[in-house]
């Protein structure tokens, strides 16, 4: 369902044009293209923990990427995704890390399109 990104090409085009956003430790850079599927990548540095803690983390924000999807697929826009991890979120509830994930991958509605 989720696919991964790893071109070097779209490494290049998200650091230049992709939209920056953060909640506490978790930061996102997303471009968005709605012709594609979602891709994501991670960037968990060694500064987190060790291999062990940082695979945790990922596998924790790839079933919470799948819940999303599979759940409503409108609320993950397609495009490259980059989310990066700067400290441990070991303590963070299940609750909580689908709330921020929720609100970082929250689709931008522009002013005209509002209900």
């Amino acid at each position: 369902v989720i696919e991964r990104l790893s071109s070097r090409c779209a490494f290049n085009q998200l650091h230049a044009d992709g939209a920056r956003s953060g909640r506490g430790p978790v930061r996102l850079v997303k471009r968005s293209d709605p012709t594609s599927p979602p891709r994501f990548a991670f960037a968990i540095p060694r500064s987190v923990g060790n291999a062990v803690e940082r695979n945790r983390i990922r596998r924790r924000i790839r079933a919470i990427l799948t819940d999303l999807v599979v759940s409503n697929p409108r609320q993950v826009e397609g495009g490259d995704h980059l989310i990066r991890v700067t400290a441990s979120i070991d303590h963070w509830s299940h609750d909580t890390l689908h709330t921020v994930m929720t609100e970082l991958l929250a689709p931008v509605v522009a002013l005209g399109e509002a209900e």
